[in-house]
């Protein structure tokens, strides 16, 4: 079969299917088969069965809600390919747009920063690559996650800089680090049964923050009161609807506050500097 048939086949099967790119999706699935230089996209060269077989198996668990960056088991986060498994909490776009605010605040100097559930490592290991003297600590709750960093963070040759550790062991310290980021569970509870079903796939104890969305969040300004340095800065992803609320909750010891919107132009990050 041809790799223009494979690919009319595909996003048709997509697009019957309900899912909202499909000629994206098409795309990115056969080229991720072919490989990124589409050889034969636009010429007449016949392809064996077990390319065509794996296209199809691709598309088979696509449209079981399995979200892309399962299926093929890497995708791109800030420009550099990231494995993803099951288990794990998969980044969304906006997620980027943390990163790029961290390096607005981040000058290439030596600094040591926190992440707050790191899942896939995607923001230490972007942050670490941007900034070659910055060391990160981070801490998880879910070992799949820490193990998951850790190669990723091998991948792209920062493990060396990069301390992991679970979060029943982790102790802040006094003023130990630069800033603190993360993007921690913000759903609310109530929340959780009305997810589209590939961010079901993620687990839950990435998504639910409790009752009112921020019970983790309150455990990041916590863990912030003794380990960020004085003039540091928090920085993290937030439930777009919880702007105020959140706010709120960086009155005391914290200033300079603020909501920035993501590229949909919703509330999305919160900035605040500790006194």
């Amino acid at each position: 079969m041809k790799i223009r048939e494979i690919l009319a086949i595909a996003e048709e099967r997509l697009r019957n299917g309900g899912v909202e790119s499909p000629e994206l999706e098409a795309r990115w699935i056969v080229e991720f088969v072919f490989g990124k230089a589409f050889i034969g996209l636009f010429n007449e060269v016949d392809y064996d069965d077990s390319k065509t077989e794996q296209v199809d198996r691709y598309i088979d668990r696509r449209l079981d809600g399995e979200p892309l960056q399962l299926v093929l088991g890497e995708w791109d986060f800030f420009g550099r390919a990231f494995a993803f498994e099951r288990g794990v909490f998969i980044p969304r776009p906006e997620t980027e747009g943390l990163v790029e605010l961290a390096l607005r605040y981040l000058a290439d100097y030596p600094a040591v920063g926190f992440e707050f559930g790191i899942g896939s490592g995607a923001i230490s290991v972007s942050l670490l690559c941007e900034r070659p003297q910055l060391r990160m600590v981070a801490i998880d709750v879910n070992p799949l996650a820490l193990e998951l960093s850790r190669k990723n963070a091998s991948k792209h040759g920062v493990e060396d800089r990069l301390e992991l550790l679970p979060a029943s062991e982790f102790e802040a310290g006094e003023e130990r680090f630069d800033f603190v980021i993360g993007n921690p569970p913000y759903i609310l509870s109530s929340e959780m049964a009305e997810l589209p079903r590939e961010v079901r796939y993620d687990p839950p104890e990435a998504l639910d923050g409790g009752e009112d969305g921020l019970r983790e969040i309150r455990k990041i300004i916590d863990i912030s009161k003794n380990g960020l340095k004085s003039g540091g800065f928090i920085l993290i992803e937030i439930h777009e609807k919880k702007a105020v609320e959140t706010s709120g909750l960086f009155t005391k010891g914290f200033s300079k506050t603020k909501i920035f919107r993501d590229l949909a132009g919703k509330d999305r990050y919160l900035l605040a500097f500790k006194e």
